[in-house]
């Protein structure tokens, strides 16, 4: 009993690792996603791993997150349906995409800053939120 369950646990693993190691399928046109203003005031940063399939057409079927913080969630499901993929007349491909999140320090830039990484990812830094003191009695 203990021997299946092992055997069912790495069947799992190498399942998961060959999912996630796909080869990425060439990105025509990529859209940076919009940092959600509450997680840019709660200083949530990270990356969301987004799996997507993808229609013979090059548009995004589907998409769903494999990881990343849930305040970010959303915002990079909706970027990554937009994404824009070569053709291929054969069936639906799956791809994995990156969007890294970031805060840009209070020293740098006023405006968003977004990076293309090829083949398969896209960073945004997002200024700090602007803190204002009223001293209004």
């Amino acid at each position: 009993m203990l021997h299946s369950a092992f055997l069912l646990t790495i069947l799992s693993l190498s399942t998961a690792i060959a999912s996630a190691q796909q080869p990425s399928v060439a990105v025509k046109e990529a859209f940076a996603p919009v940092y959600p203003a509450i997680a840019v005031a709660a200083r949530v940063e990270g990356t969301v791993i987004v799996r997507v399939e993808i229609r013979p057409d090059g548009t995004v079927l589907k998409a769903e997150v494999i990881s990343g913080p849930e305040m970010l969630r959303i915002s990079a499901i909706q970027a990554a349906k937009k994404w824009i993929f070569t053709t291929d007349p054969a069936a639906n491909r799956l791809s994995i995409i990156r969007l890294i999140y970031g805060l840009l320090s209070k020293e740098d830039l006023d405006e968003t800053q977004t990076v293309f990484l090829p083949p398969d990812a896209i960073r945004i830094k997002h200024p700090p939120m602007k803190t204002t003191t009223n001293y209004a009695y």
